[in-house]
């Protein structure tokens, strides 16, 4: 016979497991939660536990499974987070890279282009300059 476990007996995970045992499957059942055991027992669940009966040697295969799966989701997300945060790494340095590239270019080409065309350069008046133009005397 085929088996499955299903760890946590709330609404989706008493769901599954019957969707599970009405497809033929033998079906264990996992939550700490004592209202749900016994809700999934009422429902015809024949195995019911509190935690992964890990010396049970009918489940033995399908516990170990299902802790595997749980590792590999784990390490998973893990390397999903990672490759995330390098990904933004690269970006953020590359934009300082291109900014301090920019800034040395400019720094670089600015002298060379106001030597050769000095009227590049004018002072504008600063934005309090052009105010107090504006305002009337106080005479």
């Amino acid at each position: 016979m085929r088996r499955v476990v299903v760890t946590g007996l709330g609404i989706v995970g008493l769901l599954g497991a019957k969707i599970f045992q009405s497809c033929g499957y033998q079906v264990l059942g996992c939550d700490p939660d004592e209202a749900r055991r016994e809700l999934a027992a009422a429902q015809g669940l024949e195995y019911v536990y509190p935690a992964l009966p890990l010396d049970d040697p009918r489940w033995r295969d399908q516990v170990a499974l299902a802790i595997a799966n749980a590792r590999l989701r784990q390490q998973s997300e893990q390397a999903a987070t990672l490759a995330e945060r390098q990904r933004l790494a690269r970006e953020l340095h590359d934009a300082v890279t291109q900014t301090l590239f920019s800034a040395n270019l400019i720094a670089e080409v600015l002298p060379q282009l106001l030597q050769e065309n000095p009227g590049l350069l004018y002072t504008s008046p600063s934005p309090r300059d052009r105010t107090r133009s504006r305002m009337p005397s106080s005479a």
